[in-house]
């Protein structure tokens, strides 16, 4: 039972991180374009 408690939190807790990323990342590919590409490099690998 904790363990799954904790799974489920760690999964809500990187989308809530996902979530802000994303949000960030419009503002800054217009200021950092090798910025965001980076980014998302790093979430994909």
């Amino acid at each position: 039972m904790g363990k799954i408690t904790f799974l489920a939190m760690s999964i809500w807790a990187n989308l809530g991180v996902l979530a802000i990323v994303a949000a960030f990342l419009p503002a800054r590919c217009d200021d950092q374009p090798g910025f965001c590409t980076g980014t998302l490099e790093i979430l994909d690998g």
